[in-house]
């Protein structure tokens, strides 16, 4: 994995606790234009 992490639910668990929600509700959110039950973080 790219980002320094060993495995993919490191990264999945270590992304939900910084921004609340999960890498696929996020991109859920960003790129398809989700509702609100997958909020996006403010950065």
């Amino acid at each position: 994995m790219m980002a320094g992490y060993e495995s993919p639910q490191h990264f999945t668990r270590a992304f939900r606790r910084f921004t609340g929600v999960t890498p696929s509700q996020y991109r859920h959110h960003c790129f398809v234009g989700g509702t609100e039950t997958a909020k996006a973080p403010n950065f």
